[in-house]
């Protein structure tokens, strides 16, 4: 018997789990990590470059940013109590990280089939409230991010793995907003 055989059954329950614990962000998470292939693909047949590179490296390199982030996410609500990752709070976490990360995905793919930047793009009166609104769109995943580690923190069971999840999704939260903070300030 293969050790692939042995472990099918504890991986299909984790998939089970993951998929059941936010549906929205599972399925999400699948359709960009499609996303990514095509885009990984259109790098190798699209000779078009931004700065020296594809330009469909970086919406595939976000494609699969997000998939894992949301699959992670998906991870700590296993964590949780079904009441509370069924509550009407979480479902709207979740629900605006999908909604925030399908537009922004949106706008980084729309950016590069131009062959344009699509962070720090002031080109344009458009393009500066379009970033603007990508960077917004960015502090509310993380606010979900913070608000599930919280949940995580506050109402899962006291295991040393719980506890070291939520504050884990604490800390990359309240650094990434740090950061997408200190970004502007940066890049002047």
């Amino acid at each position: 018997m293969s050790i692939l055989a042995i472990t099918a059954p504890h991986h299909s329950h984790l998939v089970q789990r993951l998929r059941s614990a936010s549906p929205a962000m599972w399925w999400t998470s699948l359709a960009f990590l499609m996303a990514c292939a095509i885009c990984v693909t259109l790098a190798a047949i699209d000779p078009r470059l931004f700065n020296g590179i594809s330009i469909w490296v970086k919406p595939a390199k976000f494609f699969l940013s997000l998939a894992v982030h949301m699959l992670t996410l998906s991870f700590g609500l296993i964590l949780l109590p079904e009441r509370i990752r069924t509550s009407r709070p979480a479902q709207l976490a979740t629900a605006t990280m999908v909604a925030m990360a399908i537009l922004e995905m949106l706008y980084i793919t729309y950016r590069a089939a131009l062959a344009e930047a699509s962070h720090f793009n002031t080109a344009s009166p458009l393009a500066a409230f379009l970033y603007n609104l990508m960077g917004a769109g960015a502090g509310l995943m993380m606010l979900v991010t913070l608000f599930i580690g919280i949940q995580i923190i506050r109402h899962a069971s006291p295991t040393l793995t719980a506890r070291a999840t939520g504050w884990g999704f604490v800390a990359a939260a309240l650094m990434t907003l740090t950061m997408l903070a200190g970004g502007p300030a940066m890049a002047a």
